[in-house]
């Protein structure tokens, strides 16, 4: 999905009253009493190497082995996570379409990404990724299209390809081949997920999520001037939210051909409430660091009602990253729907997010990108 995720809610603490509280304490109260000695709780996705819910709040990459009541006292947190991210709203997973439908009209390829940097062992699990077309020979400008982040981290599993074709087909009729990189942790991409920024309480590191969100955007960077069809001087780097935040991140690296960056409602760490992000003035440090190298414009698109990244966060990031030197264009939309977190991934949406971009490569000299 593109739902970022949020420390405050991982497998911790849920302010949620209702029957999974009863039943949860239930439960541990029958675990309790058994005489248990030794319980190991451990989540493993399809494609994943193992991974554990720690008391904690984050998700480690390997099986922990702890005493009963402990390992009972985490199940029982992340059951009360658990509930909480299903109270969620989980349309945008009806919207990704069919990973294992190839529609001939789009040119639609799956392709390999080999990892940027990659170790002997990361060399055997390259990325996956969703290559899209116009007709004829190109070469074509390229958009490279960035997935966000489950509020529940057992939903990545759910992404697949993250087919979102009514999207795609606005950047292809613009004349834009497109590129979807899974990365690393998430839908058809193998590996484990290598972008968690800690806990709220302790303090997230969205700097952390974002280097290792980069290196894999860079990867789909360096693949696509692999491809002939492809113009690697004309490249935007486009996503919605934990995508928008991780385009940010590889712009900052100043990849050669970058000429825009679209960001769809970008952030990290929101709670899908009351629009109030955790930790705000981290984030707001970490877009400036990313602004002081990022050398292409960027539009900051984002919608009045969204739940995870309101308006005040939004245009505090967006002055963090004028005033350490960024170039661009904020556009805050009307409210959309129940939460406009969500706009992206509705079709009906996509004239909205379209023409705001073709306002945006008009107003900063790159024209031949928009409808025309």
């Amino acid at each position: 999905m593109s739902i970022d995720t949020d420390p405050q809610q991982s497998c911790g603490f849920a302010a949620y009253v209702g029957g999974p509280v009863i039943f949860t304490l239930s439960l541990m109260s029958l675990l309790t009493s058994a005489a248990v000695t030794y319980v190991n709780v451990s989540y493993a996705g399809s494609a994943r190497r193992g991974q554990s819910c720690t008391p904690d709040g984050v998700v480690s990459g390997k099986v922990t082995r702890v005493g009963a009541t402990a390992s009972i006292l985490v199940l029982a947190l992340c059951l009360l996570g658990v509930s909480v991210a299903q109270a969620q709203d989980d349309s945008w997973l009806g919207e990704l379409g069919n990973s294992r439908e190839i529609l001939a009209d789009l040119n639609e390829e799956v392709v390999q990404i080999p990892l940027r940097g990659a170790s002997a062992e990361e060399k055997k699990f390259p990325l996956t990724g969703t290559l899209y077309q116009p007709p004829g020979a190109g070469p074509f400008p390229l958009v490279i299209l960035n997935h966000g982040s489950p509020t529940n981290g057992k939903d990545r599993d759910k992404m697949g390809r993250y087919r979102l074709i009514p999207q795609t087909r606005e950047l292809v009729r613009r004349g834009f081949a497109v590129l979807v990189p899974m990365r690393r942790g998430y839908g058809a991409s193998p590996g484990d997920f290598v972008e968690n920024s800690g806990s709220c309480e302790r303090g997230p590191d969205y700097a952390k999520a974002g280097n290792e969100s980069a290196r894999d955007v860079l990867s789909a960077v360096d693949y696509a001037r692999t491809r002939r069809s492809l113009d690697a001087q004309r490249i935007v780097l486009m996503g919605q939210s934990a995508g928008g935040f991780a385009s940010l991140a590889a712009a900052s690296r100043v990849p050669a051909g970058l000429v825009a960056v679209v960001n769809l409602s970008g952030g990290r760490g929101g709670n899908g409430k009351d629009g109030m992000p955790c930790a705000p003035e981290v984030m707001a440090q970490t877009v400036a660091r990313y602004a002081a190298t990022i050398k292409a414009p960027v539009l900051w698109h984002y919608v009045e009602n969204d739940r995870y990244f309101g308006p005040v966060a939004s245009k505090s990031w967006f002055e963090a990253f004028e005033r350490a030197g960024g170039k661009g264009r904020y556009v805050l939309q009307p409210s959309y729907g129940d939460d406009g977190h969500l706009l992206f991934y509705k079709a009906e949406a996509s004239a909205i997010w379209s023409s705001a971009m073709d306002n945006f490569f008009r107003a900063v000299g790159l024209p031949d990108l928009a409808l025309h």
